[in-house]
């Protein structure tokens, strides 16, 4: 075929033309070269202007025939009369000569950048996959160092700020690159939000939120890691924050969840059907008082002392010393991290109160 065509160009300037475009861009594909090169490559072949535009891979560029890269991407200025093509099905990915003349090669020179293009982003794809798929990967599998650059690379993120990893549940909430891991059989999402992000303490309902700290885009892994710890402190309803709770959360990074179910005080939490002892020892810890934790939970005060009498007994402390209910609300936050993903931890539902570590008038 090919001889044909160069017999036929001999005869014939317009197949000549073509027959040029051809051996151009298969040079081009050989060479396995990006979108500059094969607009640079355009605008020389036609002697005009050609710019390309990847909406999706935040990459637009406009060449001269000169070779040289021109001001302005050209997109939102194209003239309807230039001739255009998009780049792959069903998106906004666009090539174009800047020309009004009528050209039969131009057509030609469009068809092979967009392959030529296509091709280049298939390559780029099997190394850098979609963002969402990068960060689920890198959620859930065990991945090689220098394979964890090009996953972060792949995020599409600004290294130059900061983000939140926040893991939640349920898996469908608000906007931001979001992916899912299984944690201790439940399915959570995580959300990389930009900082500075916050949420108040108290969401409401049964969602459950764990806002990991700010850190570099390289380290969101780290992030995820602290979200985790925290969602699986939270009572449903609440949101609570990795920096916001001090020293508390650093204690659970390396805790197994064995070695704290076989503690005695929680192990008594495990089978105390107690299903008021999470909101009334918060309270107590809260407020300091009997009186105080019943304002708090809107109770009579007799109830609340019978409840506390209850517990004491129970658990052999007396809630009237700071440092013994202390020690029984952090007993109850290490029995919703052991808990996390059973049964009863995900059907949980108390009634909201304030924490030790909140503030108030926060």
């Amino acid at each position: 075929m090919r001889d044909f065509l160069a017999r036929l160009a001999l005869q014939d300037e317009s197949v000549a033309a073509a027959l040029r475009v051809l051996d151009y861009f298969d040079a081009l594909d050989a060479r396995g070269v990006g979108p500059e090169a094969y607009v640079r490559g355009a605008a020389a072949l036609t002697s005009r202007v050609v710019g390309v535009a990847l909406a999706g891979r935040r990459l637009s560029l406009r060449v001269g025939p000169g070779g040289d890269r021109l001001r302005g991407d050209g997109a939102e200025e194209k003239n309807e009369e230039w001739p255009s093509r998009s780049i792959g099905p069903a998106t906004a990915d666009l090539v174009w000569i800047e020309s009004t003349d009528a050209d039969t090669s131009h057509g030609l020179v469009l068809e092979r950048i967009a392959q030529g293009v296509q091709r280049w982003a298939d390559r780029l794809d099997a190394l850098a996959p979609e963002p969402e798929q990068a960060w689920a990967t890198l959620l859930n599998d065990p991945i090689p160092e220098e394979r964890s650059r090009q996953l972060f690379a792949a995020l599409r993120l600004d290294s130059t700020r900061r983000y939140h990893v926040v893991a939640h549940l349920p898996v469908e909430w608000g906007e931001g690159l979001r992916a899912s891991a299984v944690v201790r059989g439940a399915t959570v999402g995580a959300t990389i939000q930009p900082a500075p992000f916050a949420m108040g303490p108290q969401v409401g309902g049964k969602a459950r939120f764990g806002i990991g700290p700010a850190v570099p885009v390289e380290e969101l892994r780290s992030s995820w890691k602290r979200a985790v710890i925290v969602l699986r402190m939270a009572r449903p309803g609440e949101a609570l924050t990795w920096d916001r709770l001090g020293v508390l959360a650093p204690l659970f990074l390396h805790a197994q969840t064995s070695d704290l179910l076989a503690s005695p005080i929680i192990s008594a939490i495990e089978d105390g059907n107690l299903p008021w002892l999470d909101e009334t020892v918060t309270a107590v810890t809260q407020t300091g008082s009997i009186r105080g934790a019943a304002d708090l939970l809107g109770l009579h005060h007799s109830t609340v002392q019978k409840r506390i009498d209850k517990l004491q007994q129970q658990f052999d402390l007396n809630l009237g010393n700071a440092r013994h209910a202390y020690h029984l609300w952090l007993a109850c936050a290490a029995h919703r991290y052991a808990s996390f993903g059973t049964p009863e931890n995900m059907e949980l539902d108390v009634r909201l109160t304030p924490r030790p570590f909140d503030d108030p008038s926060s």
